[in-house]
């Protein structure tokens, strides 16, 4: 409920920047939908940040502490933008789920504190704006233990640092359980038809995929990191061909008005992405036209071209 986050967050901390009316949602909020959480992202946040159920920070939580800072989710936090209900009481209409819109972004947005709101920047605090944070530095340390002397051990506990703070399962946890083996949780589960995570063992080169394909993704969503880490990393081509192709199961699995099954089970109608009228085109323009040649480097300065012969 929004009295149990007033308790636990205390006074609102939106950033002096116009990013709550950008990301908000349009009902309910007055946002603009500028930026959606992706499908990948979401069922990434829903089904593969599993909560510690003994970490003192999930208490009375249904997913992650980092999933409801960052996204929300429907069944999850239903009230954040105290839309109003529907008629007949859905909650799909809370939060206006509605034309493949599968979660809305949370994070930079404080909708909790609507009355709060400046009505003429539309910002909601003097907090500034963070460009750097401790879970970030823990995680470039980790990855450059990593691509350095590559001790797997040093880089798998400043992850975990991370992953304690946000209140989901350890990897430790799950070398204690599966003898030695991590999920593999970007391939996500229902966009590929898989029943459970696939399990691989420890090493540099899984622990760096995990690094690079679930932590950072979740940690820092919507943080502006993305696209670069992907460039830097030299994989766009990789990512962009894997969600395209997740995006088309997804399509395939469209049912009457609801993502799912064809046996008429609500939850599985709808469970994780809470889907219905369309799947969303996110993947196939940036799928056909992305040129490595070309997106990867920022263009050379008018200026620059005009005064330096070399051009």
């Amino acid at each position: 409920s929004a009295n149990r986050v007033d308790d636990i967050h205390g006074t609102p901390g939106a950033e002096t920047t116009g990013l709550p009316s950008n990301f908000a949602s349009i009902v309910g909020a007055g946002g603009y939908n500028t930026v959606l959480p992706t499908y990948w992202l979401q069922e990434l946040f829903v089904t593969a940040d599993t909560i510690d159920v003994n970490n003192p920070v999930n208490a009375g939580w249904r997913y992650s502490k980092r999933t409801y800072a960052s996204i929300v989710v429907e069944f999850g936090d239903g009230d954040y933008y105290k839309a109003p209900l529907s008629p007949v009481g859905d909650i799909k209409a809370k939060t206006n789920f509605n034309y493949g819109q599968g979660s809305k972004v949370k994070k930079w947005t404080n909708w909790y504190w609507k009355e709060t709101e400046d009505s003429q920047t539309g910002c909601r605090s003097g907090i500034n704006f963070r460009h750097i944070r401790y879970a970030d530095v823990l995680l470039m340390y980790a990855e450059a233990v990593l691509e350095g002397t590559g001790n797997v051990s040093e880089a798998l506990s400043y992850i975990d640092q991370v992953r304690t703070r946000a209140g989901v399962l350890t990897l430790q946890h799950y070398l204690d359980e599966e003898d030695g083996k991590i999920p593999v949780f970007d391939k996500v589960r229902f966009a590929n038809n898989l029943s459970e995570f696939e399990m691989v063992p420890l090493n540099k080169t899984s622990l760096l995929r995990h690094l690079r394909m679930v932590e950072r993704p979740l940690e820092l969503a919507f943080e502006g990191h993305r696209w670069y880490d992907l460039v830097r990393w030299g994989i766009v081509r990789e990512v962009f061909d894997a969600r395209k192709a997740e995006e088309d199961v997804i399509k395939s699995r469209l049912i009457g008005n609801y993502i799912g099954k064809a046996d008429g089970s609500a939850d599985e109608k709808i469970y994780p992405l809470y889907l219905n009228e369309r799947v969303r085109p996110d993947w196939p323009v940036p799928y056909a036209n992305y040129d490595s040649s070309v997106h990867d480097y920022f263009p050379v300065p008018s200026i620059e071209v005009q005064s330096n012969k070399e051009f």
